[in-house]
């Protein structure tokens, strides 16, 4: 199976997730223009992660959950890893940490746009280099 098949998914509604043949990740809701939410690359070993620029301001504060990051289930379900790359940080779990430690907001994970969120505490951080502007 194809990257570009193993991430064509489609729900109940006809909503849609799909890769481009660039790598980059599209959610494409019923009626709705596709919006680009991520890339996915393959490691030197044959494993997949799923990129994602985030803002750490979108970390979402009225869930129980402490700080989490929210993942797209059906994503999560066919990589390896997970990297969040934000202006500060970046942030890494992989796959089956977050599954097992994560949590859902909903009682129905059928739906294409179904999130897992997993507290920003059990992933991995570290900073990011900063560099000087050209003069």
């Amino acid at each position: 199976m194809s990257l570009k098949e193993k991430f064509s998914i489609r729900d109940k509604g006809e909503n849609r997730i799909y890769m481009d043949d660039d790598g980059k990740i599209f959610l494409h809701p019923v009626g709705e223009k596709p919006f680009h939410i991520g890339v996915i690359y393959t490691l030197p070993d044959g494993k997949l992660v799923y990129l994602k620029f985030e803002d750490e301001r979108h970390i979402p504060r009225n869930s129980s959950l402490k700080k989490p990051w929210g993942i797209y289930l059906h994503i999560l379900r066919r990589v390896d890893f997970v990297k969040y790359i934000t202006h500060r940080y970046s942030y890494y779990i992989d796959s089956e940490r977050a599954l097992n430690c994560g949590e859902f907001l909903t009682f129905d994970t059928s739906w294409i746009d179904t999130k897992i969120y997993v507290p920003v505490d059990l992933w991995i951080k570290r900073g990011r280099k900063k560099y000087k502007k050209a003069a």
